[in-house]
Parts: C-alpha cells; sequence; structure tokens
C-alpha cells in the first residue's frame, strides 16, 4: 500500500466509521457462509477436480459449480471492498458487478446442469437459459445494478471519468467535503445492497446456513436498515452541483 493510499485508507475509516463496520460485518458473514459450503462440497478435497466434476452425477457438479462460484464472488467482493477504502472507488465498482454476476453465474450452475457443464469446458454461460430467479436477482433489479455500476465503474465512460476525478479532487479539500461524501456514500450504498442481496440469497438458497450462523438474519436486517439511512442521507444531497 503506497502511502498516499495509506491516508485515504485512514480517512475513510475515520470518516465513515459505521458504514465501513456494517459492510464487514455482512462481508464477514459472507466469507464464513462460503467457507462453510466449501466444507460441505463434495469432491472438493480430490485431486483433478475438473475431470472429477465432468465425470460426476449432475446433482453434484451443479452443487460444486455453485460453491466455486459464490467463494468467487466473495472474493471479488472483498477485492472491491480493498479498492473503495484506498481510493479506487470507479475500479471497486467494476470488481462489484462481477460479484453480482458471479452470483448469478452460481445460481445458474446450481439449476442447470448443462450450464454447469458449460462453465467446466471454459464457455461463457447462457444467460438466456430457462430457469427460475430468485427475488434477489430479479431482471428489473439485475438490469438496475448492472447499468449503475457499468456507468460509473466498468465501461470508460463520462460518468466514470467524472466519479474517479471528482472523488480524488474532493477527497482533501475541506471546501469540497460534500462532493467527497457523496460519492463516497454512493459507492457504499451499492456495495451494502449487492451484499445483502448476497447474503439472503445464500440462506435462500442454502436453508441450513442459518443453523449453521443463528445471527444471520439480524445481520441482513441491520444492513437494510443502514442502507435505508444511507439512501436518506443521499436524497439529501443534490448531486447536480458536483458537476461544476
Amino acid at each position: 500500500m503506497s502511502e498516499l493510499e495509506h491516508e485515504v485508507h485512514k480517512k475513510v475509516a475515520q470518516d465513515f466509521a459505521t458504514e465501513i463496520a456494517m459492510l464487514d460485518k455482512g462481508l464477514d458473514t459472507i466469507v464464513r457462509c462460503a467457507q462453510i459450503l466449501i466444507q460441505e462440497a463434495p469432491l472438493l478435497d480430490k485431486p483433478n477436480l475438473r475431470i472429477n466434476l465432468m465425470r460426476a452425477k449432475p446433482e453434484d457438479r451443479c452443487s460444486v459449480t455453485h460453491t466455486l462460484l459464490v467463494y468467487h464472488a466473495s472474493t471479488f467482493l472483498r477485492s472491491a471492498r480493498l479498492l473503495l477504502l484506498t481510493g479506487y472507488i470507479s475500479p471497486s465498482l467494476s470488481c462489484l458487478r462481477t460479484t453480482f454476476e458471479s452470483i448469478q453465474n452460481a445460481h445458474i450452475c446450481l439449476n442447470n446442469d448443462q450450464q454447469a457443464m458449460r462453465l467446466l469446458n471454459g464457455r461463457y454461460l447462457d444467460k438466456t437459459t430457462e430457469i427460475e430467479y430468485p427475488i434477489q436477482m430479479r431482471k428489473d433489479i439485475a438490469k438496475e445494478i448492472k447499468i449503475t455500476l457499468s456507468d460509473h465503474g466498468v465501461h470508460a465512460t463520462y460518468q466514470a471519468l467524472v466519479t474517479q476525478g471528482l472523488y480524488e479532487g474532493s477527497m482533501f479539500v475541506s471546501g469540497n467535503r460534500g462532493t467527497y461524501e457523496f460519492l463516497f456514500l454512493r459507492n457504499i450504498y451499492s456495495f451494502l445492497s449487492i451484499s445483502m442481496l448476497f447474503l439472503d440469497y445464500l440462506i435462500d438458497a442454502k436453508p441450513f446456513l442459518k443453523k449453521e450462523i443463528p445471527s444471520v438474519t439480524k445481520i441482513i436486517q441491520s444492513m437494510i436498515v443502514k442502507t435505508e439511512e444511507i439512501a436518506v442521507r443521499l436524497k439529501e444531497m443534490d448531486e447536480s452541483k458536483l458537476e461544476t
């Protein structure tokens, strides 16, 4: 970590302590869920995993590919957090989108063996596959999430340039504190929303996780409350004044 990254981390940790603490509680719980799924998954302790999965029973193949993608999603969520807390708010959204897409792919593989096989063969999944999506991945929700993350972080758009540029230019300037706060809160709102959807999906897809982590429902409820608080604060700010 560079000296500047260290200073940025120190500042946001102080300015947004409660928001980051809530994010970390949710992220720690997601990682625990992923670790539990890995311990429960068949074949993961065997050599030549891909070959074994290709030969496995469909239900085992679907379960293991789901677990692998859940862990992949948790890894990108942790990476996104690191970028967020060291000042790279636009790049953090790119990792956050990969997190969400990995969750979608995990659900597809869990429910469609042909798609699990496509994954193991190194091919992209067919997102037009007719499967029932849970409420956390409803088409309108997924579309809104992807558009927001793409515009401000994934693609080299004007919005992404403005987001990163304004953030860097306002962070240590007292007169621009409103811009700095708005941009960070907008990002962490996305982080909490996706983390909350991720956790809620996991306990629906794998109900035994509730027994393994009894506090998970309470953690999700706390995340909902914090997300709603941030939404109110963002609404009170005037985004139109940022691009001046």
